[in-house]
């Protein structure tokens, strides 16, 4: 099976365009590492290149995909029922007649009808017509037998068909929708990557303001301008900056060896990662429920599966129905002359000395209760309620998810304008701080508590901007646009 099979997403979302990167919060800086001599595949420069690389590698894509491609081999299982069968059948025995064999063609046309040739000596295979007789001369047998009830018409005897389409198309939306999560983690984990490595950096200029403030505390103490409390409170600021800067490393180290798991390298390898800012994912826009969830009915694999359940439960009900009915079946019979003996009337005609018959039959059968009948066709009534109330559920799920994510998206843009606020206050009253110090008008708590409100609003600064990209992309997945956004196509 091919890697790269044309799966084709269709949605009407349009995507969406980053903003200019801003500098004031991360600077995508390139995380310094080595790079193994044999990665495998090269390291993507942006986002989408990442995206794309998943695509490619990751082995839960090319798992789904496999059992897409599986699923959609039941259809053709289900039109072998139509296909021609051919036998033949071969004899030979100890009575010194010599050997003998006939061939048989069958086939199941549309309707339910049934053709069967033979033509040859030996009918073992054929009791109902013929009793197992063996002939001395080449004979001839046609039978056509069709449905009047059970198994009688073409939607009946094509519904297997016509399901193991719809199981085809949910193997397709499961597989879709796997690579919709997959892609979502992808961006997710390289997001919270450069978040990880922003507040990085907002520890590490906090463990530089934590050292200056440590030397100017120890200067003045040895000058006799300060006293030894200070300089305990500044080494005690630096070692918790220094705990927050491990911290921060840590986390870029696992949404980095998510990263790697997702688009298919080893966690092992440490590449150099060209992080983009925070910024240049942020947009001012506030999406509308709406618009997002009429997107969502149109490109969300959920509701392509919600609905495929239900025309599965209407084709089974329909086929209950259907083998709820009697078994009344017309058959018509004509060959060879004594083939079909003592079956129904027939007439003979003469043709080059050799005399054939027909037969018409018409064979009923009706179970004595029909429970087993009439109690799958309830079962498959209760199972169609069932998918339906599902499918109405699911609609509303997902309209209440993607409400609550705009209002997150919503939520988190005005947490941002909020922090931002407050870092420029706290960056300015640290300022003010830090000259009262050098003038001994305040202490080094006074100090190292305003540092700490500074650090502390700039990473509040960076988690309302991951929020708000991460809750944007949880509803390009809740729309099934995941991949307009980024102008890729399966």
């Amino acid at each position: 099976m091919p890697e790269n099979a044309a799966w084709q997403h269709k949605s009407t979302a349009k995507p969406v365009m980053p903003t200019a990167a801003t500098p004031a919060e991360g600077n995508g800086a390139s995380v310094t590492s080595t790079t193994p001599a044999d990665s495998g595949h090269e390291v993507p420069d942006t986002l989408r290149g990442f995206l794309a690389q998943a695509l490619d590698k990751n082995l839960h894509i090319k798992i789904a995909r496999n059992d897409a491609w599986s699923a959609k081999q039941g259809e053709q299982i289900a039109k072998a029922d139509f296909d021609p069968v051919l036998g033949a059948t071969g004899l030979t025995s100890s009575s010194g007649e010599g050997a003998g064999g006939t061939g048989v063609v069958s086939q199941k046309l549309g309707l339910g009808t049934e053709l069967r040739a033979e033509a040859g000596t030996v009918f073992l295979d054929n009791n109902d017509r013929t009793q197992g007789s063996t002939t001395k001369s080449t004979d001839f047998a046609l039978r056509v037998r069709q449905p009047l009830l059970r198994g009688s018409g073409w939607g009946v005897n094509h519904a297997p068909i016509e399901k193991a389409r719809i199981l085809a198309s949910s193997a397709d939306a499961t597989t879709q929708a796997e690579i919709l999560e997959t892609l979502r983690g992808v961006e997710s984990a390289y997001w919270t990557a450069s978040f990880a490595k922003a507040l990085r950096d907002v520890q590490s200029r906090g463990v530089e303001r934590a050292r200056r403030s440590l030397e100017l505390a120890t200067k003045k103490r040895d000058a006799g301008a300060g006293t030894k409390i200070d300089v305990l409170e500044a080494e005690s600021s630096l070692a918790a900056v220094d705990d927050l800067l491990v911290q921060a490393t840590r986390r870029h180290d696992d949404a980095v060896s998510q990263l790697l798991y997702l688009t298919g390298r080893a966690p092992s390898e440490q590449p150099v990662l060209n992080l983009e800012s925070l910024n240049k994912a942020a947009t001012n826009d506030s999406p509308n429920a709406a618009d997002s969830y009429r997107t969502a009915m149109a490109s969300s694999p959920v509701m392509l599966l919600l609905a495929n359940s239900v025309r599965a439960g209407e084709l089974d009900v329909k086929m209950a129905k259907n083998r709820a009915l009697p078994r009344l079946d017309a058959e018509f019979n004509y060959g060879s002359a004594g083939l079909f003996s003592g079956v129904g009337s027939s007439s003979s005609s003469t043709n080059g000395g050799r005399s054939d018959e027909w037969a018409a039959l018409l064979r009923v059968s009706i179970p004595w209760t029909m429970r087993a009948e009439r109690a799958q066709l309830q079962a498959a009534r209760f199972d169609l309620e069932r998918n339906k109330l599902a499918q109405a559920d699911g609609m509303k799920v997902l309209e209440k998810d993607i409400y609550e994510t705009c209002r997150a998206i919503a939520s988190a843009q005005r947490e941002h304008e909020a922090a931002s606020r407050g870092v420029a206050a706290n960056t300015a009253k640290y300022d003010e701080l830090r000259q009262r110090y050098d003038a001994g008008l305040v202490t080094m708590h006074d100090l190292t508590m305003a540092e700490d409100e500074l650090r502390a609003s700039e990473a509040r600064r960076l988690e309302t901007r991951l929020r708000h990209i991460l809750s944007t992309v949880l509803l390009a997945r809740q729309e099934g646009s995941l991949l307009d956004r980024h102008a890729l196509t399966l």
